[in-house]
């Protein structure tokens, strides 16, 4: 079989209606992974955002409640304090009596009660509020600071120097509730930066739910567009492989009904040629039996072309089947190798098979499939190489190529010394119809094609390794499993 000319038939029927019958389904499978984000992003905002805004606005009306409106309580009380201390004491110094000493030493209390309520709470609010609070205490102690010095709280007297210095006292006042009015215009601001902030988060969790029930809408709209669509595709798709079914059919039955009106007139005419061969009609002579017998020839060639388009077309719509058993690859090989070596022999050719691995396990595979896998690639290695040239068979174990996830295998290998296989050409050679030039020999490119579809029926692959010039090396790989590899082209079948 050739490897021949680079001449390729890739417009099959079939494989123009299977990739038209892929197309669809190949679109329709991207429309609902563009649609899926916008779905996931809209669901995702819609259960993590509003929470997330909501426990903000959350913390702060809570600091509200629980930090700056305490905080605007304690300083009123300061104020207020503050202002009955100075009442307190306007009143003993005009009246002398004790009990006003006593309100202004109750109010001292107070003022300090509030105080220290005050001072955890200013520096939650922040370092402004915590400022202002400093400079009120700093006022107030030096107002509360010339009190005593005074004496008035030990002596239940007014001296003449208080007396004296009332401006004074009066100014450190006004500068303390100065202090306390600033603190609480603060703690105001503070308010208000709070409030602005719940106000911004309502507004834009408004913003957003908008947005979120617009892009929820665009998201369901555009489900429903991708739902007709890929309804639209899925009839579509539908009706190509029905297409692709009819095709292939159509084209297996053309190949069935060919091939039988072709191998009956072609049987006839190898009837016809073997009873000239044995001189039924009389005898012939020596070289009109050399014509017979080349005629008889091309005959067999041309119903052997017959059984391999057969074959493809069984192949192709998956009727092959295997008949897996356990095998002695190595009996199969030398078998195989002997069928040849007359061929061999008639070219020049030295074919010999390598020395077998010892104790080589049996291989779950088909015995006849392998025999058809075996002849093409000799009957190849015989007619590409040159008289005087080598083939040699070689079997081996090991893990198997990529096709094979580098499970075990037995690997057969067929080497030739023919002209080689230039690398570009390497994977054309397994398509039907396809010919690589080699500079003579030709045939209708059907032999590895159908090699390398038996292979992956049995689970297997082909690999091949070749150099122009140098020849070829092509390997038949069989797992030890009965699982085929991805692209098989039929489903094995357990004896």
């Amino acid at each position: 079989m050739p490897r021949a000319q680079q001449h390729t038939d890739h417009g099959a029927p079939h494989d123009e209606a299977r990739r038209a019958a892929a197309s669809p389904a190949h679109a329709a499978s991207r429309l609902p992974a563009l649609a899926f984000p916008f779905i996931i992003l809209s669901l995702a905002t819609l259960a993590i955002v509003p929470p997330v805004i909501q426990n903000e606005a959350r913390e702060i009306r809570t600091e509200i409640t629980d930090t700056v409106d305490p905080a605007r309580f304690y300083i009123t009380e300061i104020q207020y304090a503050l202002a009955l201390q100075m009442a307190s004491l306007r009143g003993f110094v005009i009246t002398g009596e004790e009990r006003f000493l006593d309100r202004y030493v109750a109010f001292l209390e107070e003022e300090a009660v509030a105080r220290r309520d005050l001072a955890p709470l200013v520096t939650r609010i922040g370092p402004d509020v915590e400022r202002g609070f400093r400079a009120l205490i700093r006022s107030a102690d030096a107002w509360h600071g010339r009190i005593l010095q005074a004496g008035i709280l030990q002596q239940r007297a007014v001296p003449d120097t208080f007396l004296r210095e009332t401006a004074l006292d009066q100014a450190d006042y006004e500068r303390a509730l100065a202090f306390a009015a600033q603190l609480e215009r603060d703690i105001m601001e503070a308010v208000d930066e709070r409030r602005a902030a719940i106000r911004r988060a309502d507004a834009f969790q408004v913003r957003l739910t908008v947005a979120l029930a617009v892009v929820a809408l665009l998201a369901a709209i555009g489900v429903g567009l991708i739902s007709r669509r890929l309804a639209f595709l899925a009839r579509e798709a539908e009706a190509r492989r029905r297409e692709v079914e009819r095709v292939v059919e159509a084209r297996a039955r053309f190949v069935r009904g060919i091939t039988h009106d072709l191998k009956n007139p072609l049987g006839a005419a190898d009837g016809y040629a073997q009873l000239l061969e044995t001189g039924v009609r009389g005898e012939i002579t020596p070289g009109q039996r050399e014509w017979v017998e080349r005629l008889r020839r091309s005959i067999h060639q041309a119903l052997a072309i017959i059984d391999d388009v057969l074959l493809l077309s069984r192949a192709e719509t998956g009727r092959l089947e295997a008949d897996i058993r356990s095998v002695d690859l190595a009996a199969l090989v030398r078998e195989a190798v002997e069928d040849h070596q007359a061929a061999a022999h008639a070219a020049g050719i030295d074919l010999r098979i390598q020395p077998v691995p010892p104790n080589l396990p049996p291989v779950p595979t088909d015995p006849r499939r392998v025999r058809q896998i075996l002849g093409n690639l000799l009957s190849n290695a015989v007619k590409y190489t040159p008289s005087g040239g080598r083939v040699r068979v070689a079997l081996s174990t090991g893990p198997g190529p990529p096709p094979l996830g580098a499970a075990p295998a037995a690997a057969i290998a067929v080497s030739d010394t023919g002209p080689g296989i230039p690398p570009e050409a390497q994977e054309l050679i397994f398509e039907e119809f396809a010919r690589v030039d080699t500079g003579g020999t030709r045939g209708a490119g059907l032999g590895l094609a159908i090699s390398q579809r038996l292979a992956r029926l049995l689970g297997g692959v082909i690999s091949v390794d070749s150099a122009v010039g140098q020849g070829s090396t092509f390997t038949v790989w069989l797992p030890f499993r009965g699982a085929a590899v991805s692209g098989m082209e039929g489903a094995p079948r357990a004896a």
